[in-house]
């Protein structure tokens, strides 16, 4: 979707949602041609992470790490 519907779906203005995008908080778009586009599904993790629904990527690997700290698995 376009950046303005990737607010809208967000609940944001156009402004507030590039603000979190370029700092990490929303995912980048993707180039399609001359226009750059949101993915629902990326959007949707995102908002999940940040209402704490889903745990971030980073917080996986972090407990990714440990769990193969304490069982001595490595990783593949």
């Amino acid at each position: 979707m376009a950046r303005d519907m990737a607010a809208y779906y967000c609940g944001l203005s156009v402004n507030t949602f590039a603000d979190r995008v370029k700092a990490g908080r929303y995912p980048e778009g993707i180039r399609d041609g001359g226009r750059i586009l949101w993915d629902k599904v990326a959007l949707d993790n995102s908002l999940d992470a940040e209402s704490g629904t889903m745990p971030s990527l980073d917080q996986v690997d972090k407990d990714r790490a440990e769990l193969d700290k304490l069982y001595g698995h490595d990783q593949a």
